[in-house]
């Protein structure tokens, strides 16, 4: 999904991608997104006196909507919105009050643009699967949660939905975060009263049990001793390691990795710089940068560049990053020996390549980093995310208060020491 701002003629709108949205660089607000299909549609998204507004105008070529009447539609609208008029607002009103997956659906069209890809895509996963499933014929199914008009969902109705979701508690916890973001929004655009208590706010949530698999330093040698034995016989493809060395070296997401373009790569600075992983109208400022070490850039440095491919991890297809690393990791996984642990359940639990991100915290955390620069140097905006690590710092504080305490002891009692 990519968004930029141009002047919006009709010459760029035949030419948008699908998925493609592009905001009028004269006209703030007014904007015109291509849909996975041929069709073109313009809305307004503007956020007015502390509330974010969606208005949709019309498809382009359908029903007389063209590029200039829809523009002046968007100049009706934002005056409307200055004046303190909600047209999206007054047409649901009158239309009645919208079922829950009504909203869910209008809700996730219009902030496609601010949310993660991810995200969105996780929301949309959760409307389809537990909140409004549906059947063969694309109705909903009886009893769901979505076919409740959105005044008529109360936080018993709710609950039980989590408590049917209790095997799966992170997925019953992000149901309940994602429906509580929708009637925020209910309530921002004036469809339900600041009164109106929010149904998925105050629920217990399920404690989650997250996997915290740390490779132990005779683990990395062993990984490294199967890595260098797969590059000298030729049995894994030299970007798939890098890819791998990578990980361990950076501690950055698998994505951020198979994505990275040499754009990005700065070696003077030593650093990556990512761009934004949100669709957003910001500049072109990266949103996080990722510090490269010595090793890590000694990796970088010795990769083959490809003509006309923009990416550091060099797929199959032509111009294109690598996909699926997780075969080669399996062999070297096992090349290496690395346990697995079996869960209650007779579940084996073997090493992902996420556990390489976590393996990486623990050594940062080993050399007597702070739980805020491993925060910084994982990417972490939010600093709950990095107190799963706090029993990491715990080792180096031990060492530097068992030194403190001998050279205390050394001043107390000379003769013992």
């Amino acid at each position: 999904m990519g968004f930029r701002t141009a002047k919006i003629t009709t010459d760029l709108i035949e030419r948008l991608k699908p998925g493609e949205t592009v905001s009028d660089i004269g006209l703030p607000g007014f904007m015109v997104r291509r849909q996975k299909g041929k069709a073109f549609i313009y809305f307004v998204r503007k956020f007015v006196r502390g509330t974010r507004h969606y208005v949709t105008i019309g498809e382009h070529g359908v029903e007389g909507w063209t590029e200039n009447r829809a523009r002046q539609e968007a100049l009706l609208i934002l005056a409307s919105l200055r004046r303190g008029y909600d047209p999206a607002a007054e047409r649901m009103k009158a239309r009645g009050m919208p079922t829950l997956a009504a909203f869910a659906d209008s809700f996730l069209e219009g902030h496609g643009l601010s949310l993660k890809p991810k995200t969105l895509k996780d929301y949309r996963w959760l409307l389809k699967n537990h909140i409004a499933p549906k059947t063969q014929d694309g109705i909903l199914k009886p009893g769901c949660l979505g076919r409740l008009k959105l005044d008529q969902v109360n936080r018993t109705a709710v609950a039980a939905l989590h408590k049917k979701l209790r095997n799966k508690p992170r997925t019953a916890n992000y149901m309940l975060a994602f429906l509580s973001s929708l009637f925020s929004e209910a309530q921002l655009s004036g469809l339900l009263s600041e009164e109106t208590a929010n149904p998925a706010r105050k629920i217990k949530r399920y404690p989650e049990r997250h996997r915290q698999r740390f490779l132990t330093e005779a683990e990395l040698d062993r990984v490294g001793e199967a890595m260098s034995s797969a590059e000298a016989d030729g049995s894994e493809d030299p970007y798939a390691l890098a890819a791998i060395r990578l990980l361990i070296l950076t501690g950055a997401r698998l994505k951020e990795i198979l994505t990275l373009r040499w754009e990005d790569v700065d070696f003077e600075r030593m650093c990556l710089y990512l761009p934004d992983h949100k669709t957003t109208t910001t500049t072109l400022a990266p949103s996080k940068v990722i510090h490269l070490s010595p090793p890590a850039l000694d990796v970088l440095s010795h990769l083959p560049r490809v003509d006309g491919n923009p990416y550091v991890i060099v797929g199959a297809k032509a111009n294109s990053h690598w996909v699926n690393l997780q075969k080669p990791w399996v062999r070297i996984r096992q090349a290496a020996q690395l346990t697995t642990k079996t869960l209650p359940d007779g579940k084996i639990e073997n090493v992902r390549l996420h556990d390489l991100r976590h393996s990486y915290a623990s050594i940062v955390a080993s050399g007597g980093a702070t739980l805020v620069m491993i925060g910084k140097l994982l990417g972490h905006t939010q600093p709950l995310t990095t107190l799963r690590y706090a029993h990491l710092v715990d080792d180096p504080l031990k060492r530097v208060n068992d030194k403190a305490g001998y050279r205390v002891a050394a001043a107390l009692w000379p003769l013992r020491h």
